[in-house]
């Protein structure tokens, strides 16, 4: 990591875009998103996943309460979409071993 992480939550909280200036902040320090948020939390600061809009955009910043439920919205989405993928793979899994067994 070329940052400490003061310069990383400097970095952030002077940032114009935060969602974006996560993964620029992640590819300057060559480690994972995931790596900077944790940064950022662990030092205090308040992080705000982008969320996918839909319709008009909002001209205000959501609520502490209408954030999480957006959240809980996308992990909902997130897991529908993981179901249908690890289904998807148990049957190519099956496919492939009723062909080595044959």
């Amino acid at each position: 990591m070329n940052m400490t992480e003061g310069e990383i939550c400097r970095q952030y909280r002077s940032a114009k875009d935060r969602a974006s200036q996560l993964q620029i902040l992640a590819d300057l320090n060559c480690v994972p998103r995931l790596e900077i948020i944790k940064i950022l939390m662990h030092n205090g600061e308040q992080v705000r996943l982008p969320l996918a809009a839909k319709g008009k955009k909002r001209t205000t910043e959501l609520t502490d309460e209408e954030y999480t439920t957006a959240l809980f919205r996308r992990l909902d989405v997130l897991d529908r979409e993981i179901s249908k993928r690890e289904r998807e793979y148990r049957e190519i899994v099956a496919v492939i071993g009723g062909r080595s067994n044959a």
